[in-house]
Formats: structure tokens, C-alpha cells, sequence
């Protein structure tokens, strides 16, 4: 497991955080974290699975966030390592990618065994979304009696990593 350190500046270093604090801080940091790692394995991973070059989109560009070299594959990258709900996973802002990517990539970093989906554009905006801000979520343990359509359409693609 990585361990990441930085420095805290001087003139606030003294200010104690509640451990509540410091909880939310190290899960939101994780959360970074682990978002900037799926993008880097995500272009791994792409150009293994299309035999081409990928790179990560630029910061300011919406829609994905890796592209193909010649510029025909847009995948936005998406990862969670929390429950959104009791039993399911989610992920969200996904729904303002609809017409501007050519799949979803998914990475449940949540169970100890880590999977992956690379869900093309169209079967994944034909699947289940949830509340106002459309979640996207599936089945924790990979239980086809929750999220059924969405748990099958994860499994359906899921990559293999080795």
C-alpha cells in the first residue's frame, strides 16, 4: 500500500483537526488519489485492449478523459471505493458525458478483489440511472436480484486484467 505525505504550512500547522476531520479529509484525499490512478491505469488498460496509443484528455475538456491517439475513442474514466447505498455501489457525473464519449470505464475499487468495466457509450446510457443527479449504481457483491441491469451490464464488460 502507498503511503503519501505532504507538507502542511507552517503558520497552520499547529491547528488541530477533530478525528471526524481528519476521517473526511483522508477519505477525500483517497478519493483524489484514486481517481488520478484509474486514468493512468485506464490508458493502460485501453491500449492493451485496442492496440493503439491513449492519452489523457486536458484538464479543461469535457466528455472523457482518455482519447485514443487518433482521436475515434473518448473514455470517460470513472472509480469508487464507498458504498452509495447499503448494498450498491455508484458512481456519478456521468449523464453530461451522453454524446461526447465512446464508453464508460469503471473501476470498483471498493471490493478487495478490484474489477473493471469498459461499457460502450450507447449500451451504458440505455441502462438504470437513479435521482435527480442520475446515479449509476450496481450491485456491490455482484448479486443479480439488485441492480440487476446494471450489475449484468458491469459483469457483461468486465476486463479482464491479466
Amino acid at each position: 500500500m502507498a503511503i503519501i505525505s505532504f507538507e502542511i504550512p507552517d503558520n497552520i500547522s499547529h491547528l488541530k483537526l477533530s478525528p471526524t476531520q481528519e476521517k473526511n479529509i483522508k477519505n477525500k484525499l483517497r478519493g483524489q488519489y484514486l481517481g488520478e490512478v484509474a486514468e493512468v491505469y485506464a490508458v493502460e488498460l485501453a491500449e492493451k485492449i485496442f492496440g493503439q496509443k491513449f492519452h489523457l484528455a486536458s484538464y479543461n475538456h469535457k466528455g472523457w478523459d482518455i482519447i485514443s491517439e487518433d482521436g475515434l475513442i473518448k473514455i470517460e474514466v470513472k472509480q469508487t471505493s464507498c458504498l452509495g447505498t447499503k448494498t450498491d455501489l455508484s458512481i456519478g457525473s456521468t449523464w453530461g458525458k451522453k454524446g461526447e464519449c465512446t464508453h464508460i470505464m469503471i473501476f470498483d475499487l471498493y471490493n478487495e478483489e478490484h474489477s473493471i468495466s469498459l461499457i460502450p457509450h450507447d449500451k451504458f446510457f440505455k441502462s438504470n440511472f437513479h435521482g435527480k443527479v442520475k446515479l449509476w449504481r450496481w450491485n456491490k457483491d455482484y448479486n443479480l436480484n439488485n441492480q440487476t441491469r446494471n450489475t449484468r451490464l458491469f459483469l457483461e464488460y468486465k476486463i479482464n486484467q491479466k
